[in-house]
């Protein structure tokens, strides 16, 4: 059914209303219909031991938010709340690879990503999805740090997380780790978006003065990585607003079949510097108990 025809639908049976006229009982696996209601209108149904159970959705503030900015996540079986859309990115960007070789993708193991708006909101993103026996793991930067009483009591209940090293963010690792080939060319698709001057100014300013542009498209040293990966990171800055997919794109495309990871792993394709997300982490990613 169309979405305006479901949303027709729903007004008619008094959904919207406050005190609804009817009483109903409806299935559905549409996002359309949880973005239209109210948390506490949804009943998650459950099977576990053999038994079906009914949990009521709630109306907690947090709950009701998630659902109505990701309801496709609340389809899933297993959520990823990532820090922000450059993970988001990263993370479709490599599912797209494994899937174009042959590999199980995401969705197909019933994994659905969604993005928290940034290290504040990431907990309370991944406990609506936890307190109702989603399967949820958290991939973050370590720039900025979440509560560190919050994580460790998430920890407990859902199993690791994925972060990167101590200090370091997305941009970090990735212009650490990237080869000299897809560092030029993610500069150069900056270039090609903004120009010369604006990626020139913002690196002279990101560097105090130090490096510039011509210094950053000759050999890529680690201080030309470093730079770089400031300049990406910076609010404002003229680079991808979310590097993550398009870096692994050139990243990627210059690998040959035989270096793909195993159907196992979502990760890049330097071992032991990018740190990689497992899917098989991921789907076991423990439920909370009851």
């Amino acid at each position: 059914m169309e979405p305006h025809r479901i949303r027709r639908l729903l007004h008619s049976l008094g959904a919207k209303e406050k005190a609804p006229p009817l009483q109903g009982f409806l299935t559905t696996h549409s996002p359309v219909v949880l973005r239209e209601i109210s948390a506490e209108q949804l009943m998650l149904l459950r099977r576990r031991d053999d038994k079906h159970t009914a949990l009521p959705v709630g109306s907690k503030p947090d709950v009701q938010g998630t659902l109505r900015r990701f309801p496709e996540a609340f389809l899933a079986a297993s959520v990823l709340v990532c820090e922000g859309a450059s993970e988001v990115g990263l993370v479709r960007g490599l599912d797209q690879y494994n899937t174009a070789i042959g590999e199980i993708s995401l969705s197909a193991l019933g994994v659905e990503l969604v993005d928290a708006g940034g290290c504040d909101h990431i907990y309370s993103r991944a406990n609506a999805f936890r307190s109702l026996g989603y399967r949820v793991t958290v991939l973050r930067d370590d720039d900025k740090k979440p509560d560190a009483a919050v994580e460790a009591a998430f920890i407990e209940g859902a199993g690791p997380i994925h972060k990167w090293r101590d200090g370091w963010a997305l941009e970090d690792e990735l212009f650490d780790a990237l080869p000299d080939k897809a560092v030029t060319a993610l500069l150069n698709y900056a270039i090609q978006l903004h120009g010369n001057d604006l990626v020139g100014d913002h690196i002279k300013s990101t560097s105090n003065g130090k490096v510039d542009l011509p210094g950053c498209q000759g050999k890529i040293t680690p201080a030309v990585r470093a730079v770089l990966a400031k300049a990406c990171a910076r609010d404002g800055n003229p680079f991808p607003a979310a590097p993550g997919k398009f870096t692994v794109a050139i990243f990627l495309d210059e690998q040959p079949p035989g270096t793909a990871a195993s159907s196992s792993a979502v990760r890049t394709r330097t071992p032991d510097r990018l740190a990689h997300v497992s899917q098989e982490t991921l789907l076991e990613a423990r439920c909370p108990s009851g």
